[in-house]
Order: structure tokens, then sequence, then C-alpha cells
């Protein structure tokens, strides 16, 4: 039996009066394999049993899907890049993570500037953007001679302080939000 391009005796989808549907089990690795992320017009409404995270999965087009509407990757992303003024000493001072993140993605905010390559579905159809108990917040590396970061709120608020004597030309912040 061929399923999903997978040649194999084992990897069967089947319905019987007594045992209801099985589908084809695929580890992680198997369903990568497969390729629909490479055609991925191909392969919208595939559906397999992840046999490493023990959930039913689906490909939507764009991503797999777990049934219980949890993304199976990527589970992290950077945040879409802001800028933080270090022009002058600042303490004590907060930047809501998941306010700039929401800016970015407003299809009826001009400044936003969303452009897309000529296939590109519309944003709001391609791009899931999370409520804000979805993510966790995390600065992964930073200048720690210009910014010295005291706390990153569950509600993506980033209290911190900004030393502007010491900012160079490799003054940076990298910043990633996690699925939970």
């Amino acid at each position: 039996m061929l399923i999903f391009g997978l040649s194999t005796k084992h990897v069967n989808a089947q319905q019987t009066v007594y045992s209801g549907l099985r589908l084809p089990q695929l580890t992680t690795e198997q369903r990568t394999i497969v390729g629909v992320e490479a055609h991925p017009e191909n392969g919208k409404g595939k559906m397999i049993f992840n046999a490493d995270s023990n959930a039913v999965q689906y490909w939507n087009g764009i991503e797999w899907i777990q049934l219980d509407g949890k993304k199976t990757n990527p589970i992290w992303f950077y945040m879409p890049s802001i800028v933080i003024n270090v022009s002058q000493n600042v303490m004590d001072t907060t930047i809501n993570l998941y306010d700039e993140y929401l800016k970015q993605f407003d299809v009826n905010d001009p400044k936003s500037k969303i452009i897309g390559s000529g296939n590109a579905p519309d944003i709001n159809n391609a791009t899931k953007v999370y409520a804000r108990n979805e993510l966790h917040y995390y600065v992964i590396g930073h200048d720690d001679k210009v910014f010295v970061i005291h706390e990153i709120t569950e509600a993506g608020e980033m209290k911190f302080n900004i030393n502007a004597t010491n900012v160079s030309e490799e003054t940076f912040m990298n910043i990633v939000f996690v699925v939970k």
C-alpha cells in the first residue's frame, strides 16, 4: 500500500465495523521523510497518527497541526524586530514584548508594511498570531554591557535598564517566543 509516498506493509489506513478508523502510524522522522513540506499544496488534508507525540496530526497546507489544536512545529520563533532607543541611560524601563509582536501583524495598521512573495496567501490565513497566554518569552542573547534584564513577566513585559555609555556596533538583543 502507498501512503503519503511511503511504500510499506505496516503503514495503512483501514476501517472495519469492529475497530473504527486506523490512521497511518508514523514517527516525526518518518513524517518528515514523507515530505509534504516540500510540496505543501499536494499534502493538504493528510492525516497521520504520530507515534512520537502520541497524537493525531493533519497537514493544513502550511504546517502539521495536532487535533488538539497545538502546532507541531515550529514550537519557537524569533520575535519580529523592534527598535529600542539606546541613546541614553534608562533605569527600570518596560517593553511589552507581546504588544510589540501584535503590532507587526496588524494588517489594518499602515505602519506594519506586510509584503508577501508572489504566491503567498494573505498573512491572516498563513500565520497564526498567538494569544498572550499561549507563549513563553525568552531573551536568548544580548549585549549585557548595555542591557540589564530584570524580569520577563508571564504577560510578556520585559523590565530592564539601558547603559548607553557602552553601546557599540555590536549591541544586540535576541528575543524568542516559545509556544506553550
